[in-house]
C-alpha cells in the first residue's frame, strides 16, 4: 500500500464551492472527436482531456486564486447533492445526458438554487463531413463522432429552461464591455427565455458564418446571439450560457477570455450581473428568425464510446480507510435524489425529444477506430528497442573482449606478435 497524506479543511461555504462536470467529456483516442478551434488545421483531434488540470488549468488557477473551491465530478448529475454547491460548470461536453440528469438539473436549479455555467462549442453536420479524412494506417475513412460539442444533447439538457443552440458555426472578434476576445468556432443561441425584473439578458454580435465558409466557400456575416444570462424565477438558481469554450482553453486561444469566465462564475455563484449586460434586459422570449436546430447524424457512432447511451446512471461509493485505528472502510453514498416533474416544459407528456427515444440507430457498418491503428507505432517502438538492445550488446561484447586481452603479450620465438 502507498501511504498518502492529505490536508483536510472544513467544508467551504456553499457560495465558494464549484462543481466541474468531467463525466460528459469525451476525447481522442479512441474516437474521432474533432478539434474545438477549426482554424487550428494542423491538429485534427480534441486530445487535451478538457480537464481543469490540463488545458483548462489557467481557468482553474484563476478560480482558486479568487477564493473558489473547484471539485471535479466524474459521475452523472444524479450523484451529487446540489445543496452543497453554488454552481455547476459544464464545459465543452461531447457526451449524452441521461433522462434522470435532465430532470434532476431542472429541479436542482428551481428547488435547490443551483446555478449552471455552460460553455459550448461548434456543431454542424456539413462541417463534420468536411472534416472526414482517409487514414492510411487503418485504411478507413474517419468521420467525426460529434462536433466540438454535442449540441443536440446540450439542447436536450437546456430544453426545460427554454434554451437552445443553433447549428451554424460562427467566428469573429467580440467586444464585451471594455474588453475583447475571439469567438473561435462556436454556435449561436437560437432560443432564450425572457424574464421580468431584469433577470434575463442576451448579447448579440456581428460574426462570420464559418459553416458557410467551410461548406460553400462563401464569406457571410450575420448578427448572432452568443452570450446570455437568466434567472428563471426570483428564488431559483441562475444560468449563464456562452457558445464557445476556446477562449478559456489553454491549448488554442489567441485572445483569452478568462475575465469573461470569471464574470460568469461570479454571476452564477453570487448573482452579481456583469456590467456588460447593463441595458440589455430581455423581458420577452427570444426566438431566432431562422430557427436551425442541430440534429444527430443518422450514422451515430457515439454509441461506441458513450458512457450514457444504452446505460443506466450509476453512482460509485467513495471508500476511505482510517490508517491510525485500522477501522473498517467507511462507505459514503448520496441519498436518493428528489425528482419533481417540471410543469409547462418539454418534460410534460411523452418526452419524445429525449435522445434515447429518437436516437438514430445507423446502419451498423460505420467506421470505428480500429486497434490496427496502433500497429505502426508498435513496429516503430519494437524496432527502436531492438536497435537499442543490439547496440548495448555490442558495447558489452567490445568491453568484455578488451578486458580479457593480456596487457603484456608473451613473445614466442619465430611467431610474430
Amino acid at each position: 500500500s502507498l501511504p498518502v497524506r492529505l490536508e483536510v479543511i472544513p467544508p467551504p461555504p456553499r457560495e465558494r464551492r464549484l462543481l466541474w462536470d468531467q463525466f460528459h467529456n469525451l476525447r481522442y483516442p479512441s474516437g474521432y472527436f474533432p478539434r474545438d478551434a477549426l482554424w487550428v488545421s494542423k491538429e485534427p483531434f480534441d486530445w487535451n482531456a478538457d480537464h481543469p488540470h490540463t488545458n483548462f488549468k489557467d481557468l482553474f488557477d484563476l478560480l482558486v486564486s479568487e477564493g473558489y473551491y473547484v471539485e471535479v465530478l466524474g459521475h452523472p448529475f444524479t450523484c451529487f447533492d446540489a445543496a452543497n454547491y453554488a454552481a455547476l460548470l459544464v464545459v465543452d461536453p461531447e457526451e449524452e445526458f441521461f433522462e434522470e440528469e435532465i430532470a434532476k438539473l431542472y429541479n436542482d436549479v428551481h428547488l435547490e438554487g443551483l446555478s449552471v455555467l455552460l460553455l459550448a462549442d461548434w456543431y454542424n453536420e456539413g462541417v463534420m463531413e468536411k472534416l472526414e479524412f482517409f487514414d492510411e494506417n487503418t485504411q478507413q475513412w474517419w468521420q467525426p463522432v460529434t462536433g466540438g460539442s454535442n449540441l443536440p444533447a446540450v439542447n436536450d439538457l437546456l430544453a426545460p429552461f427554454d434554451i437552445a443552440f443553433g447549428d451554424r458555426v460562427y467566428d469573429g472578434n467580440l467586444r464585451i464591455g471594455s474588453a475583447s476576445t475571439h469567438f473561435a468556432s462556436g454556435n449561436s443561441i437560437q432560443r432564450w427565455p425572457g424574464a421580468a425584473d431584469g433577470r434575463s439578458s442576451l448579447l448579440s454580435f456581428l460574426v462570420q458564418d464559418q459553416s458557410v465558409e467551410m461548406v460553400d466557400d462563401k464569406e457571410v456575416y450575420s448578427q448572432a446571439a452568443l452570450l446570455g444570462v437568466v434567472q428563471p424565477t426570483g428564488r431559483s438558481g441562475r444560468l449563464a450560457v456562452f457558445g464557445d469554450s476556446s477562449c478559456v482553453d489553454g491549448a488554442h486561444r489567441d485572445y483569452p477570455c478568462l475575465w469573461l469566465a470569471l464574470d460568469l462564475v461570479n454571476y452564477a455563484a453570487t448573482g452579481v450581473t456583469p456590467p456588460a449586460f447593463a441595458g440589455m434586459e430581455l423581458t420577452q422570449p427570444y426566438l431566432a428568425s431562422a430557427l436551425n436546430l442541430p440534429v444527430r447524424p443518422l450514422s451515430n457512432r457515439l454509441r461506441y464510446y458513450s458512457k450514457v447511451m444504452h446505460q443506466d446512471p450509476v453512482c460509485r461509493d467513495a471508500t476511505y480507510r482510517t490508517v491510525a485505528t485500522g477501522e473498517a472502510p467507511v462507505a459514503i453514498s448520496w441519498g436518493e435524489a428528489r425528482y419533481v416533474k417540471p410543469r409547462g416544459t418539454a418534460l410534460d407528456g411523452d418526452p419524445g425529444w429525449l435522445f434515447n427515444r429518437s436516437e438514430p440507430q445507423g446502419d451498423g457498418d460505420e467506421d470505428e477506430i480500429s486497434v490496427w491503428y496502433l500497429l505502426p507505432y508498435v513496429f516503430v517502438v519494437g524496432a527502436m528497442v531492438f536497435l537499442l538492445v543490439l547496440a548495448t550488446r555490442r558495447d558489452i561484447l567490445s568491453l568484455a573482449s578488451t578486458r580479457f586481452l593480456p596487457r603484456n603479450p608473451v613473445r614466442t620465438k619465430g611467431v610474430p606478435v
